[in-house]
């Protein structure tokens, strides 16, 4: 196919070409994914581009590029390579051996400082399409993390502060039923790992957030199951000292409304009267 073509980049100051390139589409104004040869000339030159050659097949491309290198001369130009080799079509083949030779790679940490300061303030160029998210929420379905995997994320976000963007996004979000659901029936039957339970312990609430908790629970009532549940979780285990204590005290000086009055009043009959028919 006719779609190919070769550009030269140049100075905006001088004119001087200091890139020469082929493509297809808008290949010969994109900026990004450049050599850092590449960046530095364009950050202090700024760019001018201009099409060589059009309506060229790949390897007319590719030809023409290798021509048009060898007559400006490499040692002048931002280009890594004598051109004419592309990197467009790759087969399936390669694709596996260059996943293969890339898989258990790690960036070291000055690597990853690197590219940080890099792209920091930049803006993303690229939106995935619903299409694409998909296909990745399929490949990924049905794998399990790891614990080592686990523990890594884990150590990799303690301590980081949510942005701004992040806490605007979750900030009045309600779970649809479904997820709810899912959510609910992935937990179940779960155990808290003896890490989480640490963590846990001894955790004391801010007032604020006790208040958050109380108004959201306000007006709600346990349906029988939850109740029956929770009876059957706590049935033969004994009150420690220390609760039973926090629990005077909390009520202390605290009078029963009427209503909680005759709940309680219902309650007691309705045991003895089970007591009296067993």
């Amino acid at each position: 196919m006719n779609i190919y073509y070769t550009y030269l980049h140049k100075k905006a100051d001088t004119k001087e070409v200091f890139y020469v390139g082929k493509g297809k589409g808008n290949r010969a104004w994109v900026t990004a994914g450049r050599s850092e040869y590449w960046i530095r000339t364009f950050k202090k030159h700024g760019l001018v581009v201009e099409i060589a050659a059009d309506n060229l097949t790949e390897k007319e491309a590719h030809r023409q590029e290798k021509v048009l290198i060898a007559w400006f001369s490499r040692r002048s130009l931002c280009n890594l390579t004598d051109g004419g080799e592309g990197c467009s079509g790759l087969s399936a083949e390669t694709r596996a051996k260059i996943r293969a030779a890339k898989l258990g790679t790690t960036h070291s940490a000055e690597t990853k400082a690197k590219l940080s300061a890099a792209n920091k303030g930049k803006k993303k160029r690229h939106v995935v399409s619903a299409e694409t998210r998909a296909k990745i929420g399929a490949a990924h379905r049905g794998k399990v993390v790891s614990e080592t995997a686990r523990a890594n994320m884990s150590a990799a976000h303690k301590g980081k502060p949510l942005s701004e963007t992040v806490v605007a996004k979750r900030r009045g979000r309600q779970l649809t039923t479904e997820h709810k659901a899912k959510l609910s029936a992935a937990l179940k039957g779960r155990a808290k790992s003896a890490a989480h339970k640490a963590s846990m312990k001894g955790r004391i609430m801010s007032e604020e957030t006790k208040a958050k908790i109380s108004a959201a629970k306000i007006g709600k009532t346990l349906s029988p199951e939850s109740r029956a549940k929770i009876s059957a979780t706590k049935k033969g285990v004994p009150t420690p000292e220390e609760t039973r204590a926090k629990m005077r005290t909390a009520h202390k000086g605290k009078r029963l409304s009427e209503v909680h009055k005759a709940a309680l009043s219902a309650a007691i009959k309705a045991t003895w009267e089970k007591r009296r028919l067993a």
